[in-house]
């Protein structure tokens, strides 16, 4: 007799996934040089089912899984649908909520995943009112002349609390940090009240000219080029290949 494995509905509290829950983010970005800072609301707009799964459509998320998404309540992990992709039922794993304390979202059980994740910490805390368990996740990587860590929490019940990206190079340090500052979940209202979109520029000006490492690096199709000038002027930015052609 083949015994069913019991479905995992705890981990799923650490990413609720409904149609109409939503997370407003404080946004702090640095590309070498002065933080800028913006809201970002992240919201399930709709669900659907493929291949007799149901999934979730996400405009954006800071954890880098908008699109369409799933609980596998088997084995407690997040997915994402990928068209073209042909292996692993078109899915890959972003996060496994169940994990605890030192377990790794990808080893040679999960080959389907993005990122090898680790967790690094478990605590009990208090958010919004609301008595939770935040499940820290660490990720690093390196490529030519630098590298990138990334540090994603979640909290049960709430959802991604926060996420910080930083990466180094030769050409210098960017940083992109989000944090929790209000959501809804099932229609219930925590935190900032608004979630309405609003963008600060920060306007300290730099002290000399500056021209930051694009970003992403490598990059298909865009990419994003920041400078900064001392003055207040009129300014182009033309993009040379190697042979000294101007392409942009």
């Amino acid at each position: 007799t083949m015994l069913a494995k019991a479905e995992d509905t705890v981990s799923a509290k650490y990413f609720p996934l409904a149609v109409g829950n939503k997370w407003a983010y404080l946004k702090a970005s640095s590309v070498a040089g002065p933080y800028s800072y913006s809201i970002i609301v992240a919201q399930i707009t709709k669900d659907t089912v493929i291949n007799n799964k149901k999934y979730f459509y996400t405009n954006v998320t800071p954890s880098v899984i908008a699109g369409w998404i799933r609980y596998d309540s088997t084995n407690g992990q997040i997915k994402k649908y990928y068209d073209y992709v042909q292996v692993c039922n078109h899915e890959l794993m972003h996060y496994d909520l169940s994990v605890n304390v030192g377990d790794s979202c990808n080893n040679s059980y999960m080959p389907c995943t993005v990122n090898n994740y680790y967790c690094t910490q478990v605590k009990d805390t208090s958010l919004f009112g609301i008595n939770t368990r935040i499940k820290t996740y660490y990720y690093s990587s390196s490529f030519h002349n630098g590298g990138s860590t990334i540090l994603v929490n979640f909290a049960k019940n709430i959802g991604c609390y926060a996420d910080i990206t930083h990466v180094a190079s030769v050409y210098g340090q960017n940083h992109q940090i989000y944090t929790l500052k209000g959501f809804v979940i099932n229609g219930q209202l925590y935190g900032d009240t608004t979630l309405t979109y609003v963008n600060t520029i920060n306007t300290n000006i730099p002290e000399k000219y500056l021209l930051s490492q694009n970003y992403p690096n490598p990059f298909n199709p865009v990419t994003k080029i920041k400078f900064c000038l001392p003055v207040v002027s009129s300014s182009s930015l033309k993009i040379f290949d190697i042979t000294g052609k101007e392409v942009a």
